[in-house]
């Protein structure tokens, strides 16, 4: 469980790996756990931020790291690929 505002060295570490795939992307982060993307028509134009997606993968489940502009962590969440 990657704590908020950790750093993304903090992130890998308690990951125990490296993630997968590093993208950026602007969006809204309405919570921890739910990013909207810009095309969002629920993203408020004015609030959007651009964010650092760390993605981590291991047995069929991912989990994503966002890294904000401060270079801390501002949300995670995980999930399956299968």
């Amino acid at each position: 469980n990657v704590a908020l505002g950790s750093t993304a060295e903090d992130a890998d570490s308690e990951m125990g790996m490296l993630p997968v795939s590093v993208t950026k992307t602007e969006g809204y982060l309405i919570s921890p756990v739910m990013l909207l993307a810009a095309e969002n028509e629920l993203a408020p134009p004015d609030q959007l931020e651009i964010y650092s997606l760390r993605k981590y993968e291991d047995d069929g489940n991912f989990a994503v790291v966002a890294i904000g502009a401060d270079g801390r962590v501002a949300g995670r969440w995980a999930g399956s690929n299968q």
